[in-house]
């Protein structure tokens, strides 16, 4: 029974390791959408302004 207690908690936490990095994994690639999409409505604008 113990040892069974102790395999749940392994499995747990490699569980939650894999979790953390899918998580990081996915924050990193929201914050580079985000920051390239800012880019190009930053290039749109530079366009508008260049063309007055």
């Amino acid at each position: 029974m113990r040892a069974f207690h102790i395999r749940k908690r392994v499995v747990f936490e490699t569980i939650k390791k894999n979790f953390s990095k899918s998580f990081a994994v996915l924050k990193n690639g929201f914050i580079i959408v985000m920051y390239s999409k800012a880019k190009q409505t930053a290039n749109k604008y530079g366009e508008k302004r260049i063309k007055k």
